[in-house]
């Protein structure tokens, strides 16, 4: 394990023998402890602001991924909830070279024990075709990575962020079997459907409620048990500059056509913002806009604003409302859990007092196991 074998193995031993490394944040020591937890339904969430983790709800949550603040750490212990790492610097030389792959995890694992986590999330994105090495490489990859890290804690938890649907999404064909019985759970980021636009360049819904289901059945096809399926929402929607001369009240917004891996036009031509930024702009009263719409076959919100530049612009996103029945789905098809990208998406501390009770809404949304 290279430079990294002594600093791993003594935190590993200390902690695993009950005694509490230097350093420990938590006022109750016990809490810096790895989570001794057996199989559970899952609400995995995202997460990344230092400033809004107040704001998570530890009583909905099982796991939080990326957000490694100490003070959240102990009390996402406190609350039995797993804190996970991200697989940083993860690219082809990692993947090909053995001694970078080597040096590589002992320097996860070491970065895993030395901040008390409870396990890794792998989020690569690139494509990968069909005929590359690649798609074992990644698989390995993920198998050494939580073949070492659980030596060190049995109950870590490794997870991989994947696709909506297991067919050459954004041109990621991964071996997604292979991953799944590397890793305890994959994520499906059911969200940013709009990647690679083949037909018409039009706006349109993030996560319509029959292409989420669509990309759960793919997977389950592939022969992946639905006890290893996380099924990830968006907390955020898009914002879609529509072509001059589209009108205030058009329901259809043509869009550039923005190219993206082979497709002549994506969700690129667009703006991701914050479930909150959508709030604020509909309660903009000096904005020219149109009511919020629930688009019923997509199951998505979407309204028409004119900018200050003139130009018509189409918002789509989701709420409380269009979420449930996407939740639902893991709930349809006895998944593992459901998650969401991201946690912080529904922090603003500007927001008014008649606001708390649809954030706690879209709190509940999520929370489709506990119920």
């Amino acid at each position: 394990m290279g430079q990294w074998r002594p600093i791993v193995l003594a935190l590993a031993v200390l902690a695993w023998s009950g005694v509490v490394v230097a350093g420990c944040p938590c006022e109750d020591a016990s809490l810096c402890q790895p989570l001794k937890l057996g199989p559970r339904k899952e609400v995995f969430g995202f997460g990344s602001s230092q400033a809004a983790w107040t704001e998570y709800r530890l009583d909905v949550l099982t796991t939080i991924a990326w957000n490694t603040n100490k003070t959240l750490l102990c009390e996402a212990h406190r609350a039995n909830v797993r804190v996970v790492a991200k697989a940083i610097n993860v690219n082809e030389t990692v993947f090909s070279d053995a001694a970078t792959q080597a040096a590589w995890i002992d320097a996860t694992v070491a970065m895993i024990t030395e901040n008390y986590l409870d396990g890794l999330n792998f989020d690569y994105e690139s494509p990968i075709n069909l005929s590359s090495p690649q798609r074992a490489q990644y698989v390995a990859l993920v198998n050494n990575a939580a073949r070492a890290i659980k030596k060190i804690n049995p109950f870590a938890q490794i997870s991989v962020d994947v696709a909506w649907g297991p067919y050459d999404v954004d041109g990621r064909n991964y071996d997604y079997v292979g991953l799944a019985a590397a890793a305890d759970l994959l994520f499906i980021m059911a969200y940013d459907t709009r990647s690679q636009i083949y037909g018409p360049c039009l706006a349109s819904a993030n996560t319509p409620l029959g292409t989420a289901e669509r990309g759960v059945q793919e997977y389950l096809a592939l022969g992946i048990p639905a006890s290893k399926l996380v099924l990830g929402l968006p907390w955020y929607g898009y914002d879609y500059p529509c072509v001059p001369n589209t009108q205030l009240n058009d329901t259809y917004c043509p869009i550039a056509a923005v190219p993206f891996q082979g497709a002549p036009c994506s969700d690129a031509a667009g703006r991701e913002y914050d479930w909150t930024v959508f709030q604020r702009l509909f309660r903009n009263a000096s904005v020219e806009q149109t009511t919020v719409r629930q688009d019923a076959l997509l199951v998505s919100k979407t309204f028409n604003y004119v900018s200050d530049d003139g130009l018509v612009h189409q918002v789509w996103f989701d709420d409380q409302a269009t979420l449930a029945p996407k939740f639902q789905l893991a709930r349809q098809y006895d998944l593992l859990g459901t998650g969401v990208w991201n946690i912080d998406c529904l922090y603003d501390p500007s927001a008014p007092a008649s606001q708390a009770g649809q954030v706690a809404a879209m709190w509940e949304a999520m929370a489709v196991f506990q119920h």
